[in-house]
């Protein structure tokens, strides 16, 4: 097969030939077992859903699909158990890996050759020492093309850093804590360029949701929601700035938390404006159960691997475990669920308002475990442009600077400029006097206070609200960004979750007469239509205050116990 095809804005000879010679060689690099027809991919239109076709393509046994439809938590249970070796356990989803990008190009390197030397050291070790090495002992995971790992090229999605690149002669401090711990890493996956969409599309192509690839697989950790949600891999690791692990994981019906920050070691993980503080970008997992998200959280911040220990810039805070929300129910505390129906700028549509409105109604009907008020937004429009100025405070010069002002005259893709640009009342500014950044940075902290106030107000435990307007966008759509980039600026955790509905074109129509807010609100408003969204899953999120990361895990294993009824 060939790479899939360049699209629209990719228009600039080197630009072009370059990126889709580097898409080549990704794909000749598969493993042959693995390659799909020709045929077989041409009877997937543009708009099909491809989640199955791993499945169905007569390329995976049926023990390898019965690995890779399990969630890590099973999968570490039946290494340990000698059920399944950790080398066929990573050769069944290094495999699945290749037929999905094929299907929805979420790679940008595959190294399974390696992946296998290394668990066929750890089946050594099982065999000679009857125990495992560790608590991920033999778990394949996938990485975001930010995560070094020594000896991988890491581009972050710029062409003109790819072609510079040399293989890392470091390892980033969370992989050497999963690494330590037994994990075993296969692949990077892909992000859009600038790492600033929520959306995924760089010179590696344009990343596709499985349910519908007419629609966007969310961003900027797009291709790890893809291919999680291939079940190419059981845990994936993105970052989050602006919601760049939840909007991947809410398109693509998955699990994905964003921490609070400096509880997660990112040293040595790549960016390409180092030094920049105002907003910090955080790591968070991508999975297809909460348990396993509680997995990664108890082994990342566990006694044993303390990362507060090697970098003292992270808080001493050990992953807490149950805490009182999640008691035995005689003991255990009611939660008080504020619900914030919208933002305040843009209204959800009908999915994301139906999906709402089922699970707000079981909680209400549980009211010996819950109690439900509403919750108020708060200035969203100002968090928006607060957060927007403070992601750009060179004006954009440094993305410029690697995309069309470098020497392979990267086109910049329309959502780069449009964030640039048009996101907001006006350009970024370039803020060249320091000055100027000082008081950019009391704004935020201004706002952070004023926002602690108002939540302390309304007394809740956990807030309930949308991840986005919509549920997976088509593709270059995704332009309201404050149902996620609200609590990176105030750095409250959020949890990304699925609701278990999916976009159904009769019941998601809108009957109701509306008059938009704003522009923003009427674009939403008018570009909605629920055959265009058909079969993206709906998925919703749970968000807590600083620092309370375990109480959002824990108050969300009580709501789906609803869910799950």
């Amino acid at each position: 097969m060939t790479a899939l095809p360049l699209t629209k804005w990719e228009n600039k000879e080197r630009f072009t030939s370059s990126a889709q010679a580097y898409r080549e060689r990704l794909i000749a690099s598969l493993p042959t077992q693995s390659i799909l027809s020709n045929q077989l991919l041409n009877s997937y239109p543009l708009g099909s859903d491809v989640s199955k076709v791993p499945e169905t393509s007569g390329l995976l046994s049926q023990r390898q699909i019965e690995i890779t439809n399990l969630d890590a938590t099973d999968i570490l249970s039946r290494i340990a158990n000698k059920t399944y070796s950790a080398e066929e356990v990573t050769l069944a989803f290094g495999l699945r890996a290749a037929i999905a990008h094929q299907l929805v190009s979420c790679l940008t390197e595959l190294w399974l050759e390696d992946a296998l030397v290394r668990a066929r050291e750890l089946d050594a070790y099982l065999a000679e020492h009857g125990k495992v090495c560790g608590p991920l002992h033999g778990l394949p995971i996938s990485l975001k093309d930010q995560i070094a790992i020594k000896g991988r090229v890491t581009s972050l999605g710029y062409l003109s850093l790819h072609e510079q690149a040399k293989p890392s002669e470091t390892t980033a401090a969370l992989a050497e804590i999963l690494q330590n711990a037994g994990a075993i890493f296969y692949c990077h996956t892909t992000l859009p360029q600038s790492i600033m969409h929520l959306e995924c599309e760089s010179f590696w192509g344009r990343t596709l949701n499985p349910f519908n690839t007419s629609l966007t697989s969310g961003g900027s950790s797009g291709g790890e929601g893809a291919l999680v949600a291939m079940r190419g891999s059981p845990l994936g690791i993105g970052t989050d700035i602006g919601g760049s692990v939840r909007s991947p994981a809410a398109n693509c019906g998955l699990y994905g938390l964003r921490p609070t920050a400096q509880r997660i070691p990112n040293a040595g993980s790549k960016t390409y404006v180092p030094g920049r503080d105002s907003i910090l970008g955080v790591i968070g997992p991508l999975t297809h159960s909460l348990r396993d998200v509680e997995l990664f959280m108890d082994v990342v911040l566990s006694h044993r691997s303390a990362p507060w220990v090697v970098d003292p810039s992270y808080l001493p805070l050990p992953w807490r475990g149950p805490s009182q929300l999640s008691l035995d129910k005689k003991s255990r505390k009611k939660i008080k669920v504020g619900v914030m129906w919208t933002d305040g700028e843009v209204r959800p549509t009908r999915p994301i308002r139906r999906a709402m409105e089922g699970l707000v109604q079981k909680l209400k009907e549980n009211e010996e475990e819950f109690e439900v008020v509403e919750f108020q937004p708060y200035k969203s429009r100002d968090a928006w442009y607060i957060i927007r100025q403070l992601y750009f405070v060179d004006g954009g010069r440094r993305v410029k600077d690697l995309t069309c002002n470098s020497e392979t005259k990267e086109t910049l893709h329309p959502l780069t400029d449009w964030l640039l640009n048009d996101a907001g009342t006006k350009p970024v500014d370039d803020i060249t006097d320091t000055h100027k950044l000082w008081e950019l940075n009391v704004v935020r902290e201004t706002y952070r206070a004023e926002y602690s106030l108002h939540w302390n107000s309304q007394h809740v435990d956990v807030v309930l609200c949308p991840v986005a307007p919509y549920p997976a966008p088509p593709h270059g759509e995704a332009k309201w960004w404050s149902y996620t980039s609200l609590w990176n600026l105030v750095d409250y955790p959020g949890f990304a979750f699925p609701s278990g509905l999916v976009v159904d074109p009769e019941l998601d129509k809108e009957t109701e007469s509306y008059t938009p807010l704003n522009e923003d609100d009427e674009l939403v408003y008018t570009s909605y239509a629920p055959e265009r969204f058909a079969n993206a899953p709906i998925s919703l999120q749970l968000v807590a205050k600083k620092y309370r990361d375990e109480d959002v895990v824990e108050a969300l294993a009580r709501i789906e116990e609803l869910i799950k009824r």
